[in-house]
């Protein structure tokens, strides 16, 4: 992974925990860099991925289809921030939620589950 994407994800990390280097570097080795162009699907509509994402660049929008069959906006994440989808193991069934990359972006995503695993190993 580039340095100036790890010293990114490191810096918003830190404004929102304590990690020592070994953590951070566990957490890090977990998440993938991915690059997406404007238009893209990053996961469809009743995809059973859950993953967690740190927006490096660019802008994506959340969406679902309503029961008519109309697609609605739910929400947009911009650049320097860490959100995820809704895990299907909460919901007990796939996400309603699509989301898409607004502009050129660069993403780093990590499989929900792995996290969730090695935060309960490292006891955070």
């Amino acid at each position: 992974m580039k340095k100036l994407y790890s010293e990114s994800f490191n810096h918003y990390v830190n404004q929102h925990a304590i990690f020592n280097e070994d953590h951070f570097s566990s957490l890090l080795s977990l998440f993938h860099v991915y690059k997406y162009n404007a238009g893209d699907h990053i996961i469809e509509l009743e995809n059973e991925k859950s993953i967690v994402f740190f927006i490096f660049s660019g802008l994506i929008r959340c969406y679902y289809l309503a029961e008519d069959g109309k697609e609605w906006s739910r929400g947009f994440v911009q650049e320097e921030v860490m959100c995820t989808t809704i895990p299907k193991e909460y919901l007990q069934r796939f996400s309603p939620y699509g989301i898409h990359s607004m502009e050129d972006s660069i993403i780093l995503i990590a499989d929900f589950m792995s996290l969730k695993c090695c935060m309960i190993k490292f006891q955070w």
